[in-house]
């Protein structure tokens, strides 16, 4: 049997934040496209930045050849848009999140990380989280593709390619990213640490849903076989 590859999506998988930081996020569009455009987190979690952005932006009336001329200066900024708004405070590693990923590493599982977010944001989150990045094998972020789909595949073709494996899973608190794995033939873990229910993941195609990365067992069974 091949070995296994875990992906995990970060912002309320890994860490949550503990107040609403989403004005990171306006002060990036404002900066870039000009126009202030109310934000809220769940415009942007468990979805690729470039694709809330346009759809932020759309939905406010701005053109799309206007919205996608930006995309890629957007992206530089974010980070430190994030790290005026957010690279301060206290941020809270979920519950079993440290000791998932010290499970899998004994068991041979590579990890990795799959996520909407910018890799400058992310190397903040996790630095002010304790966690380390040297565990994560395979990286896709913000930059790898528009939608949370493009992000998943990508991390998928360079495990694929560096690791030689096909057996991969996500670990997700969203319903769109457990949509986008399940669309990429990835198989989505869903855990019930953000907004979607279990109707919602269940639906979304995850096969396997956790209250939280407390519940290894379950987790481990399903990646692990």
């Amino acid at each position: 049997m091949s070995r296994a590859v875990v992906l995990f999506d970060v912002l309320n998988t890994l860490v949550k934040e503990r107040k609403d930081q989403s004005a990171f996020l306006e002060e990036a569009i404002r900066g870039i496209y000009g126009p202030t455009v109310s934000v809220k987190e769940g415009d942007y979690d468990g979805l690729g930045m470039k694709e809330a952005i346009e759809r932020l932006l759309l939905q406010s009336g701005e053109d799309s050849a206007y919205v996608q001329a930006g995309l890629d200066r957007i992206m530089k900024e974010i980070p430190y848009s994030y790290y005026n708004v957010a690279g301060h405070d206290a941020i809270d590693v979920l519950g079993g999140a440290k000791e998932l990923l010290r499970e899998l590493a004994k068991s041979d599982v590579a990890v990795g990380l799959a996520t909407g977010l910018p890799e400058g944001v992310v190397e903040n989150m996790m630095e002010r989280a304790g966690i380390d990045m040297g565990q994560f094998s395979v990286s896709a972020y913000a930059d790898s593709g528009k939608t949370m789909r493009d992000i998943v595949a990508a991390a998928a073709t360079t495990a694929k390619a560096s690791l030689g494996t096909d057996r991969m899973f996500t670990v997700v608190s969203s319903a769109a990213a457990a949509s986008a794995s399940k669309a990429c033939d990835v198989a989505p873990i869903g855990v019930l640490t953000g907004r979607a229910s279990e109707e919602q993941m269940r639906q979304a195609g995850a096969a396997v849903v956790v209250n939280g990365l407390g519940d290894r067992k379950a987790i481990l069974k399903t990646v692990l076989g």
